[in-house]
Protein backbone atom coordinates (compact mmCIF):
# COMPACT_ATOMS: atom_id res chain seq x y z
CA UNK A 1 0.00 0.00 0.00
CA UNK A 2 2.96 2.34 1.24
CA UNK A 3 4.84 1.90 -2.23
CA UNK A 4 1.07 2.54 -4.19
CA UNK A 5 0.52 5.91 -2.44
CA UNK A 6 4.39 6.96 -3.21
CA UNK A 7 3.53 5.34 -7.04
CA UNK A 8 0.67 7.99 -7.47
CA UNK A 9 2.49 10.89 -5.20
CA UNK A 10 5.20 10.76 -7.86
CA UNK A 11 3.05 10.70 -10.77
CA UNK A 12 1.00 13.63 -9.71
CA UNK A 13 4.17 15.73 -8.89
CA UNK A 14 5.39 14.84 -12.63
CA UNK A 15 2.04 15.64 -14.23
CA UNK A 16 1.95 19.33 -12.25
CA UNK A 17 5.96 19.90 -13.42
CA UNK A 18 4.47 19.07 -16.79
CA UNK A 19 1.73 21.07 -16.72
CA UNK A 20 4.16 24.27 -16.09
CA UNK A 21 7.11 23.38 -18.23
CA UNK A 22 4.53 23.32 -21.08
CA UNK A 23 3.17 26.66 -20.20
CA UNK A 24 6.35 28.08 -19.60
CA UNK A 25 7.72 27.03 -23.06
CA UNK A 26 4.57 28.30 -24.94
CA UNK A 27 2.43 25.49 -25.93
CA UNK A 28 -1.44 25.57 -25.97
CA UNK A 29 -2.74 27.26 -22.41
CA UNK A 30 -5.99 27.98 -21.16
CA UNK A 31 -5.24 31.99 -20.96
CA UNK A 32 -6.54 33.82 -18.12
CA UNK A 33 -6.36 37.36 -19.68
CA UNK A 34 -5.00 40.01 -17.04
CA UNK A 35 -6.03 43.55 -17.09
CA UNK A 36 -7.13 45.23 -20.26
CA UNK A 37 -4.05 46.69 -22.53
CA UNK A 38 -3.09 50.38 -22.17
CA UNK A 39 -2.00 53.12 -24.39
CA UNK A 40 1.47 51.79 -22.57
CA UNK A 41 1.30 48.30 -21.24
CA UNK A 42 -0.28 45.43 -23.01
CA UNK A 43 -2.81 42.72 -21.94
CA UNK A 44 -1.14 39.74 -20.66
CA UNK A 45 -1.91 36.29 -19.79
CA UNK A 46 -2.02 36.05 -16.09
CA UNK A 47 -0.46 31.91 -16.66
CA UNK A 48 1.78 32.37 -18.80
CA UNK A 49 3.06 36.42 -19.20
CA UNK A 50 1.70 35.76 -23.16
CA UNK A 51 1.18 39.45 -24.52
CA UNK A 52 -2.74 38.80 -25.80
CA UNK A 53 -3.43 42.52 -26.60
CA UNK A 54 -0.53 45.28 -27.62
CA UNK A 55 -0.57 48.29 -26.16
CA UNK A 56 -2.74 50.66 -27.75
CA UNK A 57 -0.50 53.66 -27.68
CA UNK A 58 -1.72 57.45 -27.34
CA UNK A 59 -4.30 59.35 -29.03
CA UNK A 60 -3.10 62.49 -28.84
CA UNK A 61 -5.37 66.11 -29.09
CA UNK A 62 -3.74 69.19 -30.52
CA UNK A 63 -1.71 71.39 -28.99
CA UNK A 64 -2.95 74.05 -26.81
CA UNK A 65 -0.62 77.22 -25.13
CA UNK A 66 -0.29 77.12 -21.42
CA UNK A 67 2.39 79.86 -21.77
CA UNK A 68 2.74 82.03 -24.41
CA UNK A 69 6.50 82.72 -25.52
CA UNK A 70 7.85 86.26 -24.86
CA UNK A 71 11.06 88.15 -26.61
CA UNK A 72 13.85 86.23 -25.03
CA UNK A 73 11.72 83.87 -23.28
CA UNK A 74 10.59 80.43 -24.01
CA UNK A 75 6.18 79.27 -23.62
CA UNK A 76 5.34 76.11 -23.59
CA UNK A 77 2.30 73.69 -24.85
CA UNK A 78 0.77 71.30 -23.48
CA UNK A 79 -1.19 68.51 -25.69
CA UNK A 80 -3.99 65.42 -23.86
CA UNK A 81 -4.48 62.00 -24.84
CA UNK A 82 -8.03 60.80 -25.30
CA UNK A 83 -7.64 57.64 -24.25
CA UNK A 84 -5.61 57.73 -20.72
CA UNK A 85 -5.72 61.33 -20.17
CA UNK A 86 -1.67 61.23 -20.19
CA UNK A 87 -0.40 64.94 -20.68
CA UNK A 88 2.55 65.82 -22.96
CA UNK A 89 4.64 69.18 -23.09
CA UNK A 90 6.86 70.74 -24.96
CA UNK A 91 8.35 74.16 -25.18
CA UNK A 92 8.01 77.08 -27.48
CA UNK A 93 10.48 78.91 -28.52
CA UNK A 94 11.23 82.85 -27.47
CA UNK A 95 10.49 84.82 -30.26
CA UNK A 96 13.18 86.60 -31.85
CA UNK A 97 11.83 90.02 -32.04
CA UNK A 98 8.25 92.09 -30.29
CA UNK A 99 5.38 90.70 -31.63
CA UNK A 100 2.33 93.78 -32.22
CA UNK A 101 4.74 96.69 -33.67
CA UNK A 102 3.43 98.82 -36.25
CA UNK A 103 5.43 100.17 -39.42
CA UNK A 104 5.51 102.84 -41.26
CA UNK A 105 7.14 103.07 -44.89
CA UNK A 106 9.65 106.37 -44.68
CA UNK A 107 12.18 107.27 -47.75
CA UNK A 108 9.98 106.83 -50.42
CA UNK A 109 9.39 103.68 -49.26
CA UNK A 110 12.09 101.92 -49.16
CA UNK A 111 12.57 101.66 -45.24
CA UNK A 112 10.52 101.56 -42.47
CA UNK A 113 9.87 103.78 -39.04
CA UNK A 114 8.69 101.76 -36.16
CA UNK A 115 6.11 102.54 -33.07
CA UNK A 116 4.72 100.49 -30.44
CA UNK A 117 1.68 99.69 -32.20
CA UNK A 118 -0.60 96.71 -30.40
CA UNK A 119 3.06 95.80 -29.05
CA UNK A 120 2.02 94.56 -25.54
CA UNK A 121 5.99 94.64 -23.47
CA UNK A 122 7.67 94.53 -20.93
CA UNK A 123 10.39 93.29 -23.50
CA UNK A 124 10.61 95.70 -26.57
CA UNK A 125 12.80 94.36 -29.60
CA UNK A 126 13.13 96.01 -32.98
CA UNK A 127 13.98 93.65 -35.75
CA UNK A 128 16.13 95.17 -38.30
CA UNK A 129 13.81 93.54 -41.13
CA UNK A 130 10.61 94.08 -41.72
CA UNK A 131 8.89 92.31 -44.89
CA UNK A 132 11.55 92.62 -46.79
CA UNK A 133 13.17 95.97 -46.15
CA UNK A 134 15.51 97.73 -43.56
CA UNK A 135 13.89 99.06 -40.16
CA UNK A 136 16.00 102.57 -39.74
CA UNK A 137 14.51 104.77 -37.35
CA UNK A 138 11.94 104.76 -33.90
CA UNK A 139 9.62 107.04 -35.01
CA UNK A 140 8.84 110.41 -33.03
CA UNK A 141 7.01 109.24 -30.27
CA UNK A 142 7.15 106.61 -31.14
CA UNK A 143 7.19 104.70 -27.82
CA UNK A 144 6.23 107.55 -25.71
CA UNK A 145 4.69 107.29 -22.36
CA UNK A 146 4.44 103.33 -22.77
CA UNK A 147 4.84 102.33 -19.06
CA UNK A 148 4.72 98.79 -20.10
CA UNK A 149 8.22 98.52 -21.43
CA UNK A 150 11.00 97.77 -18.87
CA UNK A 151 13.69 97.48 -21.57
CA UNK A 152 14.53 98.29 -25.15
CA UNK A 153 17.28 96.76 -27.65
CA UNK A 154 17.86 98.53 -31.09
CA UNK A 155 19.29 96.71 -34.03
CA UNK A 156 21.94 98.02 -36.04
CA UNK A 157 19.63 98.83 -38.76
CA UNK A 158 18.59 102.03 -37.34
CA UNK A 159 20.33 105.11 -37.38
CA UNK A 160 18.10 107.32 -35.63
CA UNK A 161 15.99 107.47 -32.79
CA UNK A 162 13.13 109.95 -32.97
CA UNK A 163 12.16 113.02 -30.66
CA UNK A 164 10.16 112.06 -27.57
CA UNK A 165 10.94 108.14 -29.07
CA UNK A 166 10.98 106.90 -24.98
CA UNK A 167 10.09 110.03 -23.23
CA UNK A 168 8.21 109.48 -19.99
CA UNK A 169 8.44 105.52 -20.03
CA UNK A 170 8.55 105.53 -16.69
CA UNK A 171 9.43 101.84 -15.96
CA UNK A 172 11.89 101.34 -18.82
CA UNK A 173 14.90 99.79 -16.66
CA UNK A 174 17.93 99.41 -19.84
CA UNK A 175 18.73 100.48 -23.17
CA UNK A 176 20.78 98.69 -25.58
CA UNK A 177 21.42 101.33 -28.58
CA UNK A 178 22.87 99.50 -31.92
CA UNK A 179 26.13 99.65 -34.10
CA UNK A 180 24.25 102.13 -36.42
CA UNK A 181 22.88 104.70 -34.24
CA UNK A 182 23.89 107.86 -35.06
CA UNK A 183 21.49 110.45 -34.07
CA UNK A 184 19.88 110.28 -30.23
CA UNK A 185 17.38 113.03 -30.88
CA UNK A 186 15.59 115.80 -28.61
CA UNK A 187 13.72 114.33 -25.60
CA UNK A 188 14.48 110.94 -26.99
CA UNK A 189 14.80 108.96 -23.52
CA UNK A 190 13.47 112.31 -21.00
CA UNK A 191 11.96 111.52 -18.26
CA UNK A 192 12.68 107.64 -18.34
CA UNK A 193 12.89 107.66 -14.58
CA UNK A 194 13.70 104.36 -13.82
CA UNK A 195 16.25 103.93 -16.40
CA UNK A 196 19.88 102.41 -14.59
CA UNK A 197 21.24 101.35 -17.73
CA UNK A 198 22.27 102.80 -21.48
CA UNK A 199 24.72 100.69 -23.54
CA UNK A 200 25.46 103.57 -26.24
CA UNK A 201 26.55 101.63 -29.61
CA UNK A 202 29.91 102.67 -31.32
CA UNK A 203 28.83 105.47 -33.81
CA UNK A 204 26.65 107.59 -32.05
CA UNK A 205 27.74 110.94 -32.91
CA UNK A 206 24.71 113.63 -31.66
CA UNK A 207 22.71 113.12 -28.36
CA UNK A 208 20.83 116.03 -29.10
CA UNK A 209 18.50 118.48 -27.04
CA UNK A 210 17.55 117.21 -23.66
CA UNK A 211 18.00 113.50 -24.81
CA UNK A 212 18.26 111.96 -21.26
CA UNK A 213 16.55 114.57 -19.20
CA UNK A 214 15.41 113.82 -15.31
CA UNK A 215 16.50 110.56 -15.95
CA UNK A 216 17.57 110.24 -12.34
CA UNK A 217 18.33 106.86 -11.44
CA UNK A 218 20.77 106.44 -14.53
CA UNK A 219 24.27 105.71 -12.30
CA UNK A 220 26.66 105.74 -15.17
CA UNK A 221 26.65 107.57 -18.70
CA UNK A 222 29.36 105.81 -20.60
CA UNK A 223 29.48 108.24 -23.51
CA UNK A 224 31.65 106.44 -26.39
CA UNK A 225 34.20 107.97 -28.07
CA UNK A 226 33.33 109.37 -31.33
CA UNK A 227 30.46 111.25 -30.10
CA UNK A 228 31.02 114.76 -32.01
CA UNK A 229 27.86 116.89 -29.48
CA UNK A 230 25.97 116.81 -26.57
CA UNK A 231 23.68 119.05 -26.84
CA UNK A 232 21.97 121.50 -24.14
CA UNK A 233 20.23 120.04 -21.64
CA UNK A 234 20.77 116.57 -22.63
CA UNK A 235 21.74 115.00 -19.52
CA UNK A 236 19.91 118.10 -16.88
CA UNK A 237 19.02 116.32 -13.60
CA UNK A 238 20.44 113.17 -13.89
CA UNK A 239 21.59 113.30 -10.10
CA UNK A 240 22.56 109.67 -9.83
CA UNK A 241 25.52 109.38 -11.66
CA UNK A 242 28.91 109.40 -10.10
CA UNK A 243 31.32 110.08 -12.92
CA UNK A 244 31.09 110.76 -16.59
CA UNK A 245 33.87 111.01 -19.35
CA UNK A 246 33.31 113.40 -21.87
CA UNK A 247 35.71 112.09 -24.78
CA UNK A 248 38.40 114.02 -26.98
CA UNK A 249 36.36 113.50 -30.16
CA UNK A 250 33.23 115.82 -28.75
CA UNK A 251 33.32 119.78 -29.89
CA UNK A 252 30.48 121.12 -29.27
CA UNK A 253 28.14 120.69 -25.52
CA UNK A 254 24.73 123.23 -25.05
CA UNK A 255 23.85 125.37 -22.84
CA UNK A 256 23.20 123.62 -19.30
CA UNK A 257 23.69 120.23 -20.42
CA UNK A 258 24.26 119.33 -16.87
CA UNK A 259 22.32 121.50 -15.47
CA UNK A 260 21.39 120.72 -11.68
CA UNK A 261 24.71 118.30 -11.23
CA UNK A 262 26.24 119.12 -7.95
CA UNK A 263 29.24 117.48 -5.96
CA UNK A 264 30.61 114.77 -5.80
CA UNK A 265 29.27 114.18 -9.34
CA UNK A 266 32.67 114.46 -11.84
CA UNK A 267 32.65 115.66 -15.27
CA UNK A 268 36.19 114.90 -16.48
CA UNK A 269 37.21 116.23 -19.89
CA UNK A 270 39.70 113.61 -21.66
CA UNK A 271 40.31 116.59 -24.46
CA UNK A 272 44.31 117.02 -23.67
CA UNK A 273 44.21 120.37 -25.34
CA UNK A 274 41.54 122.16 -23.72
CA UNK A 275 42.47 125.12 -21.61
CA UNK A 276 40.93 125.49 -18.24
CA UNK A 277 42.62 128.92 -17.51
CA UNK A 278 40.66 130.98 -20.05
CA UNK A 279 37.15 129.98 -18.23
CA UNK A 280 35.18 126.64 -17.24
CA UNK A 281 32.39 127.96 -18.97
CA UNK A 282 34.61 128.61 -22.15
CA UNK A 283 35.63 124.84 -22.13
CA UNK A 284 33.04 124.51 -24.91
CA UNK A 285 34.43 127.18 -27.40
CA UNK A 286 37.95 125.63 -26.34
CA UNK A 287 36.92 122.86 -28.02
CA UNK A 288 35.47 124.27 -31.03
CA UNK A 289 32.14 124.52 -29.82
CA UNK A 290 29.58 127.55 -30.11
CA UNK A 291 28.56 127.84 -26.71
CA UNK A 292 30.02 128.98 -23.37
CA UNK A 293 26.99 128.56 -20.93
CA UNK A 294 26.98 124.28 -21.00
CA UNK A 295 27.87 124.90 -16.94
CA UNK A 296 24.92 127.22 -16.07
CA UNK A 297 23.83 125.56 -13.08
CA UNK A 298 25.91 123.02 -12.84
CA UNK A 299 28.21 122.36 -9.48
CA UNK A 300 30.08 119.67 -10.24
CA UNK A 301 33.83 118.70 -10.02
CA UNK A 302 35.71 119.26 -12.80
CA UNK A 303 38.97 117.25 -13.88
CA UNK A 304 40.85 117.38 -16.92
CA UNK A 305 42.26 114.20 -19.28
CA UNK A 306 44.86 113.12 -16.36
CA UNK A 307 42.34 113.39 -13.78
CA UNK A 308 43.09 116.63 -11.87
CA UNK A 309 40.47 118.63 -10.30
CA UNK A 310 39.85 122.17 -12.22
CA UNK A 311 39.05 125.14 -10.23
Amino acid sequence: MKNKKETLAIALALTIFAALLITACGEPCDHVPGPEATCTVPQKCTLCDKTLKKALSHEWGGWSVLTAALVGQDGEEKRTCSRCDDVQTQPIPALPFTPGLSYRLINSDTEYEVLMGDAAGPNIVIPEIHLGLPVTAIAIDGFRGETAITSVTIPDSVTKIGNNAFRQCSNLETVVIGNGVIDIEDYAFALCTNLISVEFGDNVKNIKYAAFQACYNLPTINIPDGVKSIGGHAFNNCLAVNRIKIPASVNSIGDNAFHGWIVPQVIQFLHPEIDFNIGITSVDSAVGGNSNNWKNICSAYIEDSGGNPVS
